[in-house]
């Protein structure tokens, strides 16, 4: 028995959030990881020199840093590979304004209050957009998923 389940459209679409979320995160460990290891530099300055400083501590911190970094970068390229996914996927949506209503939310992380603004609707307005929006979308989701795994079995 398959138990393999097809992702939803908001599932899709919440991975760049998702996505974002984690590469923040990772860039406040680095920050944290940099302060220590300037902390760390600070001590080892301050103290009386000794034969063999904790230089290996100094190198844990330094490796972990340059961990930190190479999984950021594959976050980032993973997450602008992702938008570059969807922002042709957006396009194929038929109205323009609907496209810019997925593009605020989706892609720049905005607040459905924050694209009503942007777009200069009010509340109520902007909820009919985005039911229509939406409902585009999850229709292009699926003819997208429909062909990607027709593509992957006859490959």
């Amino acid at each position: 028995m398959n138990s393999t389940r097809t992702m939803t459209a908001q599932e899709y679409l919440a991975q760049t959030q998702d996505l974002d979320k984690r590469i923040n995160n990772k860039l406040d460990q680095l920050m944290k990881l940099r302060a220590s290891a300037t902390m760390a530099t600070a001590t080892i300055a301050d103290m009386p020199k000794a034969d063999s400083p904790p230089l290996q501590s100094m190198e844990n911190v330094v490796v972990k840093i340059m961990d930190l970094n190479t999984a950021i970068t594959a976050d980032i390229d993973a997450l602008v590979e992702r938008k570059q996914e969807i922002t042709t996927l957006f396009k194929l949506i038929p109205t323009i304004e609907d496209q810019l209503i997925m593009e605020q939310r989706y892609l720049c992380s905005k607040t459905w209050a924050q694209v009503a603004d942007f777009l200069e609707y009010d509340g109520r307005y902007i909820r009919k957009l985005r039911v229509r929006a939406t409902q585009a979308f999850v229709k292009i989701f699926a003819e997208h998923m429909q062909k990607t795994l027709y593509d992957t079995m006859h490959l």
